[in-house]
């Protein structure tokens, strides 16, 4: 029997049009904005880079303000690798923001990295 592979398109879809929301309501603020549904059917947030010239100023707390609403609304899960580089080192500073919305260290990698999870609500 094979792996079991998450499938539901009314929920990708919302997510593709959340995510296409974010982009265009923060296009002067955001360099990168990326989220998906894994196989597993939880949010994956891939990428959320804010302009250097934007940090500092609200836009991450606001945009994860909106992505945990939508996910509460949904009852999904979210999962990321916080990172400040795109080799995917670890940023003690990132784990901290995203532990303010409620995310746990899931999985430690070494060298800082780690993923992490905020669990949908039930």
């Amino acid at each position: 029997m094979g792996k079991s592979i998450y499938v539901n398109m009314d929920i990708d879809n919302k997510v593709s049009e959340f995510e296409r929301g974010i982009i265009n309501d923060y296009s002067d603020s955001i360099e990168r904005f990326g989220i998906y549904v894994d196989d597993s059917g939880r949010i994956y947030l891939s990428d959320m880079y804010i302009r250097e010239d934007r940090c500092g100023q609200g836009v991450g707390g606001a945009v994860m303000k909106r992505l945990c609403e939508f996910a509460d609304r949904e009852k999904m899960s979210i999962w990321c690798i916080p990172s400040s580089e795109d080799d995917g080192s670890g940023d003690e500073r990132l784990v901290r923001f995203y532990s303010k919305f409620g995310f746990e260290v899931e999985r430690e990698y070494g060298y800082n990295v780690v993923s992490m999870s905020r669990k949908k609500l039930k």
